[in-house]
Formats: C-alpha cells, sequence, structure tokens
C-alpha cells in the first residue's frame, strides 16, 4: 500500500504533522475539478492532465520550456512524471519507493520531490537524463522537498526524527545540504528558492503566529509581516525577489525592496517572473482559479463545467498547471495557457 499524496491545495504547504491551523487555512478544503476549456479570457485554453492508466494525476509544476511535473496514482501505486509540451509523458519511480511525488521543476528539467519507504519520506532529485539521487538532512525522520531552482539547489523542510516540528533545509548542487530556522522559530517551513538562492517561506513563534521571511545565500533571514499581521504565509518568490502570500487580511506582495501591496484575490500559490500571480479563491464552497497581472488586474478562470479548480504553478510565459478534481472526487491535471 502507498502513501497517499501531499494534498497541496488543503493544506496550502502546511507541514502534514500536527502544526496549528490558521484562520485563513481553516476555510481551505482539498480543491480539484472536472473538465476542459472555458475560462474568462476568450484567447485562453485549458486542457486537462492524465497519464495513461491513472486513476489519478496532479500537475505540481510547470518550467518556461512548459515541461510540466507532478504524480499520479495507477493500481500499483503513486508515480512522479514529467509531460512535454507536446503531451508526451515520461513516468518515474525512486528506486525502492512505494510512492513518487515530484514537486517541482527546473528551467533544465530537473525534477524535486519526495518518495516513501514504507516508513519515511526521503527527498530526491531527478535529472534530464533520468539519474536518481536521495537524500535526507542529517537526523531528519522525513524529508519533504517543495522547490527546485535552476541552478538545483533545493529547499523544503524536514523532521527530525521521533518529532512533530519541522525546519527548513537548502541542499546545493554538490549535495550539501544546510538546515535552519529564523531565532525564535517554533517551526520553519521553506516553500520556494528563486534562482539566486534567496529563500522564502513561514514560521511560526511561541506565541503560535506565524512571520514570513526571507534567507539570503549568505544565510542571513529576515523576517516580515505586512502591517497588521498576526498570520503570515508566503506562498512563492520569484528571481527578482518578490514575495506572494495571504496574511490574516488578505494577500500581500513583499517587493524586493521590503515594500507591501496587499490585495484581496483569495489564495495566492505562485508568482513569475514576470510578477503574474496565480492562486484560487472560494466562492459558494466552490473553487476557482485567479490571474493576478503587475498592474492588478484580477482574471479568474475555471474548467468548464468545474467544482474546483486550483492553480499551483505559473511560468513566465503565464502558463498554469493545477489540480482539477471531478464529481467522482477523483484528480486530473491541467495546463491552461494565455
Amino acid at each position: 500500500m502507498s502513501k497517499p499524496p501531499p494534498d497541496k491545495a488543503m493544506r496550502e504547504r502546511m507541514p502534514r504533522k500536527g502544526l496549528p491551523s490558521s484562520s485563513r487555512f481553516s476555510l481551505c478544503v482539498a480543491a480539484f475539478s472536472l473538465g476542459l476549456a472555458s475560462a474568462t479570457h476568450a484567447d485562453a485554453t485549458m486542457v486537462r492532465i492524465d497519464v495513461p492508466g491513472s486513476a489519478q494525476t496532479s500537475a505540481q509544476s510547470i518550467n518556461d520550456a512548459g515541461l510540466v511535473a507532478g504524480f499520479y496514482q495507477d493500481g500499483a501505486g503513486w508515480h512522479g512524471y514529467v509531460r512535454a509540451p507536446g503531451g508526451i509523458f515520461t513516468s518515474f519511480d525512486v528506486s525502492g519507493s512505494l510512492g513518487t511525488y515530484a514537486t517541482s521543476i527546473n528551467a533544465t528539467g530537473s525534477v524535486a520531490g519526495w518518495y516513501w519507504d514504507g516508513t519515511l519520506t526521503h527527498g530526491f532529485v531527478r535529472s534530464p537524463n533520468g539519474a536518481t539521487s536521495t537524500f535526507d538532512p542529517p537526523g531528519s525522520g522525513d524529508t519533504e522537498p517543495l522547490s527546485i531552482n535552476n541552478a538545483g539547489s533545493i529547499t523544503g523542510y524536514y523532521y527530525l526524527e521521533n518529532t512533530n516540528t519541522p525546519h527548513g533545509f537548502v541542499r546545493t548542487p554538490d549535495g550539501t545540504i544546510t538546515s535552519f530556522d529564523p531565532s525564535g522559530s517554533t517551526y520553519t517551513l521553506a516553500v520556494g528558492i528563486n534562482a539566486t538562492g534567496a529563500i522564502a517561506g513561514l514560521y511560526q513563534d511561541s506565541a503560535h503566529f506565524a512571520h514570513g521571511f526571507l534567507r539570503t545565500p549568505d544565510g542571513a533571514i529576515t523576517s516580515f509581516d505586512p502591517p497588521g499581521s498576526n498570520d503570515t504565509q508566503p506562498a512563492s518568490i520569484n528571481r527578482a525577489g518578490a514575495i506572494v502570500g495571504f496574511y490574516s487580511s488578505g494577500d500581500f506582495l513583499r517587493a524586493p525592496d521590503g515594500t507591501f501591496t496587499t490585495f484581496d484575490a483569495g489564495f495566492p500559490a505562485a508568482i513569475n517572473s514576470k510578477g503574474y500571480v496565480t492562486g484560487r479563491y472560494i466562492d459558494r464552497r466552490r473553487q476557482f482559479g485567479f490571474v493576478r497581472a503587475p498592474d492588478g488586474t484580477v482574471t479568474t478562470f475555471r474548467a468548464s463545467g468545474a467544482i474546483w479548480t486550483v492553480p499551483t504553478s505559473i511560468n513566465a510565459k503565464g502558463s498554469i498547471a493545477g489540480i482539477l478534481r471531478d464529481d467522482a472526487n477523483a484528480s486530473h491535471g491541467f495546463l491552461r495557457t494565455p
């Protein structure tokens, strides 16, 4: 029996083990949907992604070349895949795994993610030629990478064995792993790493409030919160160092100079190099996608006949990958091109 995959829409990148839920997270339920086409932009197209023979498919990440990475389930369990722009799938499994989950793909086509060995989770990186390396921070009981940059550096979080407290980590291309926690942190979750090696994430303090952080390549960590926030949860960082996420009163965009723009579109999931943001919003218990342009214009979209449509990643061209769920509770990936 394989371990179930992480439900990115449900947890919004929160760790799996025993962490306090936030007021905004409590609004979240698993978000997927059914169908093809139909968006608010007449020239936008949406296609469903299903690995041949799969019962469920999740699209987690898209790079600028249009390669999509994610995971799928068939009768044998959960497996990773890469989908080429022409629709050709390459599936893969980490040796010895009972479930392989690809979470991020970079410009070269290298894929990061995690796998389950039946007891614990471990990190992996798969090169474009199919070679796979596995890794764990020292003392890790569970390792879950979330993001890989174009240089091949990987970030995510891990748990020390037999604990419920996650810590951030960064793994450089030579395999060196550094763990980190902001000062005063009771848990740390790194969510994204950009081309320069800057890392964005969130941490919780002893009063159970969540704060954002930015870790620069030299290891310096800056904590931040939008004005008035008592619950700051970054979701993504782009090449320039802009960070998007949400907080107790809405959504935020933190510019590289540290200034904030706040808005209320829903739950941001990703920001691309041009400053376009994608995510989801909730309306009458249904969930739909949105794109926010740098000028603040918000466009909403959904798959035709869909109940839930959840974007997970956006590339420089504005193509969006995500997850759909149908009435039979089966998930499918999707690709929306502008």
